[in-house]
This record gives C-alpha cells, sequence and structure tokens, in this order.
C-alpha cells in the first residue's frame, strides 16, 4: 500500500511540474525612478502614485521599481487572485541577473513567518543590538507574532542567510496587504545583498539588471498533506481511491500552479 502511494505522490509531484505556467515578458525595460526618500514600507501603493505601473500581461500583475544609493524598492500587486495559486504558502522570489540569460543563481525569498516571542527576540538582537529587559518581557508577553523579512537563497531554495556572506548584513523586508482585486506587495532590498555572493549581481544606480519573479507551486508540506489524504481514500478501497486521486490530480493542478516572469530593469541615478 505505502509503494502505491509513494508512487502516487510522485506522479502528483511531477504533474504539477508539467502545469507550471512560465510567463515569459516582452524585452521591454521598466525604468525604476529615483526615491528622493525612504519608502514607507506597508505593502500599498501609497508611495507608487507617481509612477505609472508595468504589466505582466499573462498573469495579471502590476509591478514597477524605484530605487536609490542604498536601496531597491518593488512594488507587485496581483490584479486576477486565480493567479496567487498557493503564494501565502510559498511566498515570492526575487532572482536577479545583471548579465547572461535568465538562469536562476541566487535569490531572495519573502515569506511570512510566524514566530514566537523568543525567535522575535533573536531576529532583533541581529538586526538592532541588544535588546532591553523590558523590551524582552513585552515581546514574550504574547503568544506569536508575523515577520516579513527575506532570506538568501540558492537555485535550489537553501537558506544561505548569513553563513554564506561571511557575517550579517542588513535584511531585506516587505510587507503585503490584501486588496479588492487580490494582494499587493512591497519590496525593500539593500543593492549590495547579493554581491559577495557573485560579482556580477552587484546592483548599482544606473545600471541595467535583470530580475525573476517567481511565485506558487507545491511544498513539502502541502505534498505531505496530499499524500495523508491520498491514504485514507487507498484504504477504502483501489476502485474509489483511483477515482478520488483522479479528482485530487484537477484540483491540485488548478490550485498549486508555479508562475514566474523575467523583466529588465534600467535603476536610476541620482539627478545633479
Amino acid at each position: 500500500m505505502k509503494s502505491k502511494i509513494f508512487s502516487r505522490v510522485c506522479l502528483l509531484a511531477l504533474m504539477i511540474s508539467v502545469f507550471s505556467l512560465n510567463a515569459s515578458s516582452k524585452e521591454e525595460i521598466a525604468q525604476s525612478i529615483w526615491a528622493a526618500s525612504p519608502l514607507n514600507i506597508d505593502g500599498s501603493n501609497a508611495d507608487w502614485q507617481d509612477m505609472t505601473m508595468n504589466f505582466a500581461k499573462k498573469v495579471e500583475v502590476e509591478y514597477a521599481f524605484k530605487n536609490d544609493a542604498q536601496y531597491l524598492y518593488v512594488f507587485f500587486a496581483f490584479k486576477n487572485p486565480k493567479f496567487m495559486t498557493t503564494v501565502r504558502t510559498t511566498g515570492i522570489t526575487l532572482w536577479f541577473r545583471t548579465e547572461g540569460k535568465d538562469k536562476k543563481t541566487y535569490g531572495i525569498k519573502f515569506k511570512e513567518k510566524r514566530v514566537r516571542g523568543d525567535e522575535l527576540i533573536a531576529i532583533l538582537k541581529k538586526q538592532q543590538g541588544q535588546i532591553s529587559e523590558d523590551q524582552k518581557k513585552q515581546l514574550n508577553a504574547e503568544a506569536f507574532y508575523f515577520v516579513y523579512f527575506g532570506e538568501l537563497v540558492d537555485k535550489k531554495g537553501k537558506i544561505l542567510t548569513p553563513t554564506a556572506l561571511g557575517g550579517e548584513l542588513e535584511a531585506p523586508i516587505f510587507k503585503q496587504k490584501r486588496e479588492r482585486e487580490g494582494m499587493s506587495y512591497e519590496f525593500k532590498l539593500p543593492l549590495n545583498i547579493l554581491e559577495k555572493l557573485a560579482a556580477e549581481l552587484r546592483l548599482e544606480p544606473g545600471k541595467a539588471a535583470r530580475l525573476g519573479f517567481e511565485w506558487g507551486g507545491m511544498t513539502e508540506e502541502l505534498l505531505k498533506s496530499k499524500a495523508k489524504q491520498l491514504e485514507g481514500r487507498t484504504a477504502e478501497g483501489e476502485s474509489r481511491s483511483s477515482d478520488a486521486f483522479a479528482r485530487q490530480m484537477t484540483s491540485v493542478r488548478s490550485g498549486t500552479q508555479k508562475f514566474s516572469f523575467w523583466v529588465n530593469i534600467q535603476l536610476a541615478q541620482r539627478q545633479q
């Protein structure tokens, strides 16, 4: 029985990859504009009213860029919820290239996480230094918190922060906000966040770069959940479980698709 379940789970993962969508963008250039002052990262479009949004038609996503001498700011908004699929589970990964093809090497994965008070204290120590005893007491008073940090990953999704960088760097941050059409995001990341991993990933004002957005698909947690469902139905009988598996596959294909697209960016340069 276990071997049959394992085979079906493998087939499930294979079919998900077959039905994933790679929404290639046109070779247009998205112009970043200079951020005269730091943006308030809250997930809304309040700081983006002064520019025209770019639009990825195949996935119905709006996006835009701003930068200053230290940071790149990204706005990203789903205009159709059907393309969100499992984004709340997988998060959104930003991949960068400054030369060459759309090849994933290193990226930044932005995903909402729930942490305990002691875990949040450890995070804040890395970002802010020492935390007072009064602050620790206040933070430990709540059962959990949601945090919005980006983590550096390699092409296989392995988290590289911070040991692979040889020390601590300022963490990328983001916020998400529920909108009528779907969900909007704001990302903020240091321009030098990837250069210790690969020199060609250095981002500079006035320079061009290529950025890939990726989200959705199956995760290990979702796969385990599907396996448990299949195991329960297999116990009811081979014929019924086969029918149930077919229905399950139809649902999975429509709800766990993986999406990605790449865009060209021209970073802004401070006007003299």
